[in-house]
């Protein structure tokens, strides 16, 4: 018996005002506020369930992602999808914000809602990605591209290494539907000249 679906919706967003006021991509105005809900890839083993994404209606069927998802993989804040009940994925995407998806997590449930979530937070946003948000014990980024995985790297890395038993990982890079082969998207936004570099404080 297959088991029941169940919806992801993170614990905490910001704002949908402040995000499409100031979330690059984003370009229509909040009276077409709209949620969709889509499937998350799982094996055989694990438990089906959905994602329920808050996005701008851009016409029948386009939608535009207000925030990056927190557990659907493939997609990031301002990316522009076309829904396909037909398809297994449920989307399609028209077009790319040029933002990667990041997930940090934490070892223990709440922790990334206090200090050391505010540690971690402040660490991206200096650095030039926004937070949307999070889960029980994860932290929601978007960072543009351009940047350069380098730099996007030695950022994480270095907060995993404040807070021990914590991990990160891009969220729409690799493509779950395809045996999790690299999405080409991110060869279409070439690196700045002059990423910006990582700055992180001793942890709290």
């Amino acid at each position: 018996m297959p088991f029941p679906f169940r919806k992801f919706a993170s614990l905490f967003r910001r704002s949908k005002q402040e995000s499409i006021v100031r979330g690059p991509g984003i370009t229509d105005p909040i009276s077409n506020l709209a949620e969709i809900e889509l499937p998350v890839c799982h094996n055989e083993s694990a438990r089906p369930m959905t994602e329920v994404l808050e996005t701008v209606r851009l016409g029948p069927h386009l939608y535009q992602l207000i925030h990056s998802p927190g557990t659907l993989e493939g997609l990031a804040r301002g990316d522009i999808v076309k829904l396909k009940p037909d398809d297994p994925r449920g989307f399609e995407v028209v077009s790319r914000s040029g933002n990667l998806c990041v997930w940090f997590y934490f070892a223990e449930i709440g922790r990334n809602r206090c200090p050391d979530g505010d540690f971690v937070r402040e660490s991206v946003e200096r650095f030039g990605g926004t937070c949307d948000g999070g889960g029980n014990t994860n932290l929601i980024f978007s960072i543009p591209v351009p940047f350069g995985f380098p730099a996007i790297e030695a950022l994480f890395n270095g907060l995993t290494s404040q807070f021990p038993g914590s991990s990160w990982l891009f969220g729409n890079v690799y493509d779950p539907w395809n045996g999790f082969v690299p999405l080409a998207w991110c060869e279409a936004f070439p690196p700045f000249s002059d990423p910006p570099a990582p700055d992180i404080s001793p942890g709290p």
